[in-house]
């Protein structure tokens, strides 16, 4: 990634998507915390001659994964983590906090919305009893909600039918 992909005036980073997507590029909004990080990086690098966002000794990476894998040696974390492990957690946090999923899959890079639910939409047990709140109670039950009480019963009748 070059400082020509960061658009700082429309907050975003122009993102090439992996060969095997249909889906060539897209914008990313820029998270306020990667800006100002981003920012101060652009400060500091202005100096070098190379457009990468990320050098060593003024030079591309010629691998992300040796040198993320080489960081972390050296910081002595010993844990099994990949930088997917990164972008899962993002996704993953932005459904769980909500995110519109239709938004959430464009943003990584998904063509298809089943993608994004099928491998980064976790559940939790606060998530489940979220879910479980959406149900009415039938003790105080508001006026007009006659019917949620007739399918109670009906499915009552029903399963008594079938024992």
């Amino acid at each position: 990634m070059t400082w020509d992909d960061i658009d700082f005036q429309g907050k975003s980073i122009y993102i090439v998507s992996a060969k095997k997507h249909r889906i060539p590029f897209r914008d990313v909004p820029l998270h306020p915390d990667l800006e100002k990080d981003l920012r101060r990086w652009q400060k500091e690098d202005e100096d070098k001659t190379a457009p990468e966002i990320i050098t060593f000794n003024d030079k591309p990476l010629s691998s992300v994964k040796t040198a993320f894998r080489n960081a972390k040696r050296r910081a002595g974390i010993t844990r099994r983590i990949r930088l997917y492990d990164f972008r899962h957690a993002a996704v993953t946090m932005m459904l769980a906090s909500g995110g519109d999923l239709k938004s959430v899959s464009q943003i990584a890079g998904h063509s298809r919305t089943d993608t994004t639910t099928r491998i980064y939409q976790h559940t939790s047990i606060e998530l489940l009893s979220e879910q479980i709140n959406l149900i009415p109670s039938l003790e105080n039950k508001p006026a007009g909600n006659d019917n949620v009480i007739e399918i109670v019963e009906a499915l009552k009748n029903k399963t008594r039918k079938t024992e």
